[in-house]
């Protein structure tokens, strides 16, 4: 790219001098070491991008090669595909930022000369200069430049740049090389379009639902309304929590009542997701966390209300108690029986591929050892996430499940090995901490202070 990336030539931080400075020399030089600090990290990122460039070169001689060897078997995954799964799979870095490296790495030089010169110069960030990239896909590479110049110019305050402004800024110089961007940013935002749920370990959850702007505000607009009535007519909630219960009881039971009085608010639904609850918690001997496959953890009580609620049907999952993992069920023929998907899905939890969480509803089954040499057993098959289960079968990593252990080696195409295991569902109740004793309801009475000699009193002043 033409672009010195030399990390040695860097100069070290500043260290604090023997005499420490103070009042504003001491702001002064704090500030300016932090300043330092962050221009030596974009520097940093800069020097990795020819690394990505020459992966994405290495990426693309390996695939060639086993092509020619095994013509069908590396048809369907790219080159840069598997210079994304490496380093995400190394770093622990996203799909989606490591691909837009991957473009700023090897991109024309008329699309990403600036952003590269402005990284390397430490004036800019690999975030910010991604969002620039990202924002201007549809946009001709000879505008990409004119773009990053308006949205990461100086303030004229002498300030940083801030988040809102920058993204203000290149929001604005977006529009106003391609009007037609607009339109292909709204079709891009609507690839965002779908929910998700966070667990909070305090027994709340978040869930967040991204849809058509109408959709949104109509829905918030009618449980307001709904919160409104129920408010008036003597519900002693607050406003926030009626718009929340409203929506979630929608969400589980259907329209909650023509006349929003909410009959069926509140009510806590049937447990007819997975819980995942040891037998000592469910009789109360233990508070061991409890699991929701997919979601995340709850508390015992939180699960001990969940499986005792109305509705909630009870299932076993029988499992060895030195291992922890799940007893097996059996099945001739390719295809696994749903009570077999099922199995594994809650024997494995997430997918087996190294650093992906993705649940296990949503991967593949595959056999760990192709079937007709490998059985279609549970001791056999394992949730891989589309990816994993592509590079896995097309020969490009490599996959070995030990018949003992159930753990799975995983050998990548540069050569780095990852194991991973098959949940244990006895992990919680086996290193949970002592249950705290209750506390006293009548303590003993704290003992009486010994009683004080009266003191004299002070003499008049003359």
């Amino acid at each position: 790219m033409g672009v010195d990336t030399t990390v040695g030539a860097m100069s070290p931080l500043p260290t604090p001098a023997d005499e420490p400075a103070t009042g504003a020399a001491a702001l002064h030089a704090e500030l300016a070491l932090i300043e330092r600090a962050e221009r030596l990290k974009a520097r940093l990122d800069a020097a990795t991008l020819p690394a990505l460039a020459r992966m994405l070169a290495t990426a693309q001689a390996e695939l060639a090669a086993m092509r020619r060897d095994t013509p069908r078997a590396t048809a369907a995954f790219t080159p840069r595909e598997l210079v994304v799964l490496e380093v995400t799979t190394a770093t622990g870095l996203g799909p989606t930022e490591v691909g837009l490296r991957l473009d700023l790495a090897t991109g024309p030089a008329t699309r990403t000369r600036f952003l590269t010169d402005q990284l390397t110069a430490g004036t800019t960030t690999m975030s910010r200069a991604c969002e620039v990239l990202e924002a201007t896909t549809g946009l001709p590479d000879e505008d990409v430049e004119a773009v990053a110049r308006a949205a990461l110019a100086p303030t004229r305050d002498g300030a940083g740049l801030s988040v809102t402004l920058f993204r203000q800024r290149l929001r604005r110089a977006v529009l106003a090389v391609d009007a037609e961007a607009a339109a292909a940013r709204r079709r891009a935002a609507r690839a965002r379009i779908g929910a998700y749920t966070t667990l909070h370990d305090d027994g709340t959850a978040t869930l967040t639902v991204t849809n058509d702007a109408d959709k949104i505000t109509a829905a918030m607009d009618r449980a307001d309304a709904a919160a409104r009535a129920a408010r008036a007519a003597g519900d002693p909630r607050t406003l926030q929590r009626l718009r929340a219960d409203y929506l979630s009881d929608t969400a589980i039971w259907g329209h909650p009542g023509p006349d929003s009085s909410f009959p069926t608010l509140g009510r806590r639904p049937a447990a007819t997701v997975w819980v995942v609850v040891p037998i000592t918690t469910a009789l109360g001997l233990d508070d061991s966390p409890c699991e929701l496959p997919g979601h995340g953890w709850v508390a015992a009580e939180q699960a001990r209300a969940l499986i005792t609620a109305e509705d909630s049907t009870w299932k076993t999952l029988l499992v060895d108690v030195d291992t922890g993992h799940a007893l097996g069920l059996h099945r001739t023929g390719y295809r696994p029986s749903a009570e077999m998907i099922a199995h594994v899905q809650a024997v494995d939890g997430t997918c087996r591929g190294p650093g992906c969480h993705l649940p296990a509803a949503r991967c593949d089954l595959d056999h760990d050892t192709p079937w007709p040499a490998g059985p279609t057993t549970p001791s056999n098959l394992s949730a891989k996430h589309r990816t994993h289960h592509r590079v896995k079968t097309q020969g490009i990593w490599h996959a070995h499940r030990d018949p003992t252990t159930a753990a799975i080696t995983w050998r990548t195409a540069a050569g780095r090995r990852y194991v991973t295991h098959p949940k244990d569902w006895l992990e919680a109740a086996r290193h949970a901490p002592p249950r705290r004793p209750p506390p006293d309801p009548h303590p003993d009475p704290p003992p009486a202070k010994p009683p004080t000699s009266p003191q004299p009193h002070d003499p008049p002043p003359f």
